[in-house]
């Protein structure tokens, strides 16, 4: 659980108190913080609860988000910290204790952490091909790896199709002697891309998945590795 202190020219706007793992802000409605305020995007960011504690998720906005100054994709809020989102400053504060996690993989993981076999994609039959062929142009999405921390980097989207997994052929490729070969594929058509789990462990997020679409924010898990997919 935990509040912003939303202001606007210095002065006080309003108090919001939150007992959900993410929170969305930006000039969109359905946004659980909304701004009113062009300098704010439709979806600009989110305050999302993790294995790090609560982070501040810049979703690839067009104006940026800032803390103490600094522009920033992805901060790990502290209590009091302040942050601005166009003409907009908050004030987090956290009201409950968040329970950190070494690993980032719990017992059922590592216990099963292959699909069963109705749920896996076969990449080498011709359902692959079909899909290829009506896959539009090159998108301008990005797959942004959040965790573990010294993989961080970002991914631009560009081809057909990505495996996620430690095996050789996989981009990205995870580590770990419980990472799965092939964790999932992210497939690009002409609706846009959509994630075709080949693992159990695979969660978009934080919810077990066999095929999903894929929204600008989306969460992509599987074990201790964490991605944010965006879109431009």
């Amino acid at each position: 659980m935990f509040r912003v202190s939303m202001q606007f020219g210095g002065r006080p706007v309003r108090k919001l108190t939150f007992d959900k793992s993410m929170v969305t802000i930006g000039r969109d409605a359905t946004c659980d913080i909304v701004i009113d305020n062009i300098g704010a995007s439709r979806r600009h960011a989110l305050i999302e609860r993790t294995q790090e504690g609560y982070v501040l998720a810049d979703l690839k906005s067009h104006n940026g988000t800032y803390v103490r100054g600094e522009k920033v994709f992805h901060h790990r809020l502290r209590d009091e910290d302040e942050f601005l989102i166009g003409k907009y400053s908050f004030q987090f504060e956290q009201l409950d204790a968040v329970v950190e996690c070494d690993d980032g993989v719990d017992e059922m993981e590592l216990e099963t952490p292959e699909v069963p076999a109705d749920m896996t994609f076969r990449m080498e039959r011709e359902d692959i091909q079909k899909l290829l062929k009506r896959s539009a142009a090159p998108s301008q999405a990005q797959l942004v790896q959040l965790e573990p921390e010294r993989d961080r980097k970002t991914l631009g989207l560009g081809l057909p199709y990505y495996v996620i997994g430690k095996g050789d052929e996989c981009t990205p490729r995870l580590h770990g002697f419980f990472a799965p070969r092939r964790a999932a594929v992210l497939l690009r058509t002409e609706n846009g891309f959509r994630a075709l789990a080949m693992a159990r462990s695979f969660k978009v997020n934080g919810k077990h998945v066999a095929d999903a679409p894929l929204e600008d924010g989306d969460l992509l898990e599987c074990g201790p590795a964490r991605f944010r997919f965006c879109t431009s």
